[in-house]
């Protein structure tokens, strides 16, 4: 059998030694799925883009070409693998087929959710970012085909499977994180090729819930700056998450915790944000009906079953948890 490099290709077929790594492996989402977490759990472990989680690449800025992309990882370890985690290339038929014809053999880590909480923490992200100004039930009624063919899941698996070959692509299930954070890393670890990381020892513990959405900006003044800087991290990435690096290399994120821990720091959020609005019980089981072909379809693919997804209930008959990491 010939060796393969990190891209996936034999010494026939790989470039010359001069020239830039590309990912041995991408997770592709989708959105709202944990994958931000998984970025910080595997810093340090593994090469990712610099100073920036999504280049956006294969979907946005192709036209830049392979070179730019390559950019990004060029301060990569040479003993590690290198990936990008991408949770917008998931449904994204341009990405799909380009990833495989520029980086053949690539490995593909798809991370799903019960579709229906993934739909409401879309629309968390919606009405925290401004976009919406509605409740779940008229939001999801605006959108009702598209959200029903983003819920099919099984479908999009198997583009996946079909465009790259089945065996290099993942599944892993946020359900099984949930159960047992440490054999759900162990998959990935296996599957992208490197030594199993203790997830006690990690730098992100399995617990911490990253971008969280629980509240939102008020109205007011302050409410609306967010917003602001946040569309900006949301149009310029590059810029935003430079500046996010920033902040963490020189401890101001630290003191902006521990301010708001404070009397003051409080009363400063009670004033800048509110809750966030309620998941429309009525309008999640209308969805989960409409959707339940899908979930079976999710389960016939991967041979397991769902229960949570079909019911809304996790395995030990209480409500699921919606405002979970990104």
């Amino acid at each position: 059998m010939e060796e393969r490099n990190d891209a996936g290709l034999s010494a026939t077929e790989a470039p010359d030694v001069a020239s830039p790594r590309l990912p041995s492996f991408i997770a592709v989402g989708p959105t709202r799925t944990g994958t931000t977490w998984l970025h910080h759990f595997l810093v340090g472990s593994v090469g990712l883009p610099a100073n920036i989680k999504e280049t956006n690449f294969f979907d946005r800025d192709y036209n830049q070409g392979l070179p730019a992309y390559a950019r990004y990882f060029v301060n990569c370890p040479p003993g590690l693998p290198i990936g990008e985690i991408a949770p917008t290339y998931f449904y994204n038929r341009e990405a799909r087929e380009r990833i495989a014809k520029d980086i053949p053999g690539c490995r593909i880590i798809i991370t799903l959710r019960d579709p229906v909480e993934r739909q409401y923490s879309l629309y968390c992200l919606s009405v925290w970012n401004g976009r919406t100004k509605v409740g779940f039930a008229e939001a999801t009624d605006r959108r009702w085909n598209d959200i029903v063919d983003e819920c099919d899941y099984a479908k999009y698996i198997r583009l996946w499977q079909g465009t790259v070959g089945k065996d290099r692509v993942l599944v892993v299930l946020y359900d099984d994180f949930v159960a047992s954070p440490q054999d759900y890393v162990n998959q990935i670890c296996d599957f992208i090729g490197i030594s199993k990381i203790d997830v006690r020892n990690a730098p992100v513990a399995p617990d911490q819930r990253i971008h969280a959405l629980k509240q939102m900006p008020r109205g007011n003044a302050f409410g609306s700056f967010l917003r602001w800087f946040f569309r900006l991290g949301k149009d310029r990435p590059d810029k935003f998450e430079a500046f996010l690096h920033w902040v963490r290399q020189h401890g101001a994120q630290r003191m902006v915790e521990l301010a708001a821990k404070t009397a003051l720091g409080t009363k400063f959020r009670k004033m800048v944000f509110t809750e966030m609005p309620s998941l429309d019980t009525q309008t999640a089981v209308r969805l989960r009906t409409a959707i339940g072909p899908q979930i079976q379809a999710v389960e016939a693919l991967l041979g397991c079953d769902l229960p949570a997804w079909k019911s809304g209930m996790n395995v030990k008959g209480t409500r699921s948890e919606t405002n979970v990491a990104r």
